[in-house]
């Protein structure tokens, strides 16, 4: 794996924190499959901006109370919608991915 500034991380073991992470952002991907993914044909750049800022509010204001997330579910949603917009900028050769 390339994390986007030349430094492979393939012989790294993930720290603790990281991997617990790591899996808590998978499982709220995978209840999250029915929408259809973030791929080009599935949403725009800006959608997946507009989304990391609402979940960032949803945090900040525990909207969140209303959906039954808690504070650190929310914290997950923000970074899946980061990763998202990542991993689309990745793919697009985006100049601030250089």
């Amino acid at each position: 794996m390339d994390t986007g500034k030349g430094n492979p991380v393939e012989n790294y073991e993930l720290r603790p924190a990281v991997r617990s992470f790591a899996e808590a952002m998978e499982a709220r991907l995978r209840e999250n499959d029915h929408k259809g993914g973030w791929g080009e044909n599935k949403c725009s750049i800006a959608y997946l901006e507009r989304r990391l800022l609402e979940e960032y509010t949803e945090y900040q204001g525990q909207v969140s109370c209303e959906t039954g997330n808690t504070p650190e579910w929310e914290c997950v949603d923000i970074s899946n919608f980061a990763m998202m917009l990542y991993h689309r900028l990745h793919l697009t050769g985006s100049k601030y991915m250089q």
